[in-house]
């Protein structure tokens, strides 16, 4: 049986590519700004809501907070109306994933367009090109006020917008400023009087798994656990849909 290749997307925007994937005209995505108390993915990690109901991704390792980020995605991609929240992780969360203490989720709830120019899907596109090249590039998002991403390379070159020329600069600033400081890490910035998520981006480790057993399930948690790209490989019929 001869079976299509296709390149895994690389995890930090594996939920953007899963929504476009799905031909819906529109979805939200959910992006996460803070985190504490050990619950929380990387800043910057994505989860997606197609308009078809389908998730994709998580911003937490567990507990109800990612149900929670289900509903404000269902509220936004309504509304068109984006939002800034805090979801706290309680203790009753963080004893049920065996954490040691509670803490908060910072997130950024935004509807983007599938079918139309949007951008956000056009950062997020521009992004994911570039890591398949093996640049290291920023993704810029304002906080407040209208939406937006802007997309840097370490050039200076960029896609998308953050809503007009002046704000686009501040953003590329905070990017290049990032993206030239070897210690600067994601996270939360101020400019131009306003907070921006700044997204560092790089290329990751790829690993080849052939066959889908148990043994490779193992190591795709493991692999996944240390943010790498993961490529299932198996030819027998059906082998691969069991495995997801």
């Amino acid at each position: 049986m001869n079976v299509p290749s296709e390149r895994a997307a690389h995890p930090s925007v594996a939920a953007w590519a899963a929504l476009r994937a799905t031909a819906g005209s529109r979805g939200a995505i959910v992006t996460l700004v803070r985190g504490d108390g050990g619950a929380s993915k990387a800043v910057g990690t994505h989860f997606a809501l197609a308009d078809d109901g389908r998730t994709f991704g998580s911003v937490t390792i567990g507990g109800c907070a990612n149900g929670r980020a289900v509903v404000s995605a269902e509220r936004v991609l309504q509304s068109g109306v984006r939002e800034r929240l805090t979801l706290p992780l309680g203790e009753e969360d963080a004893r049920a994933l065996g954490l040691g203490c509670a803490g908060d989720v910072d997130l950024l709830v935004e509807r983007v367009a599938l079918t139309s120019p949007d951008p956000v899907a056009d950062a997020l596109d521009a992004a994911e090109a570039a890591l398949e090249q093996g640049a290291r590039v920023a993704l810029v998002a304002p906080l407040s006020g209208l939406a937006g991403r802007l997309f840097v390379r370490e050039d200076g070159s960029s896609a998308g917008t953050t809503g007009g020329a002046a704000r686009d600069d501040a953003a590329r600033a905070l990017a290049l400023h990032a993206l030239g400081d070897a210690a600067a890490e994601s996270g939360v910035y101020e400019a131009a009087g306003e907070e921006w998520l700044v997204q560092l981006l790089v290329s990751v480790r790829t690993v080849l798994v052939v066959g889908a057993t148990d043994v490779a399930a193992a190591l795709c948690a493991l692999a996944a656990s240390l943010g790498w790209r993961i490529v299932l490989i198996d030819s027998r019929d059906g082998a691969l849909e069991e495995a997801s």
